[in-house]
């Protein structure tokens, strides 16, 4: 096996030399669940999520732990894309459908990623975690409900939207649950 190390260190493969595969299989390896959050709609407020147990997860390969959190506040979260920036987060029109991956970073910060919001009759796909977070669940949000559900706002079991939550120790490379 061979060791990975910095650049200008003895032995190994430089960190500063490795292609993209490479570097994607070492942020896969590195930020990543080790237990199962049981990401779930928020008891007390429809709009939110929660999640039931203690979260144990690595950033880098460097263990944390997140105590369970219930009324997570998602009106009042930060929105990233992909690669970390700060974007608005776009609601989801009737007759469309998305994925709202809630994302953790190494100082415990809750973040929410958003995926491409598509016709209910298209193939849906999940978000890219960002680099340095790693996801925590996500819920997949299905709007037939005859107005626009306003992410943060809009209950998550209000009449004709069907919401499907999965806990994740990474993003699947499948597209739905």
């Amino acid at each position: 096996m061979t060791d990975i190390t910095r650049s200008g260190t003895p032995g190994g493969v430089q960190l500063d030399s490795i292609n993209p595969q490479q570097e994607g299989l070492l942020h896969l390896l590195g930020n990543r669940g080790m237990s199962l959050p049981g990401f779930a709609i928020d008891a007390a407020a429809t709009q939110d999520v929660e999640t039931a147990n203690e979260y144990q997860y690595s950033i880098n390969g460097i263990g944390y732990t997140k105590a369970a959190q219930t009324g997570i506040d998602i009106s009042a979260a930060t929105f990233v894309n992909g690669e970390g920036t700060t974007v608005d987060i776009a609601n989801i029109a009737d007759d469309y459908q998305g994925y709202l991956m809630a994302v953790i970073d190494s100082a415990g910060t809750i973040k929410f990623t958003q995926g491409p919001i598509v016709a209910i009759t298209a193939t849906v796909t999940r978000p890219r975690c960002p680099a340095n977070h790693c996801p925590i669940g996500d819920v997949l949000i299905y709007n037939e409900s005859g107005a626009a559900f306003v992410v943060g706002t809009t209950g998550l079991d209000t009449s004709g939207v069907t919401d499907t939550y999965a806990d994740l120790m990474i993003v699947p490379a499948t597209t739905s649950p």
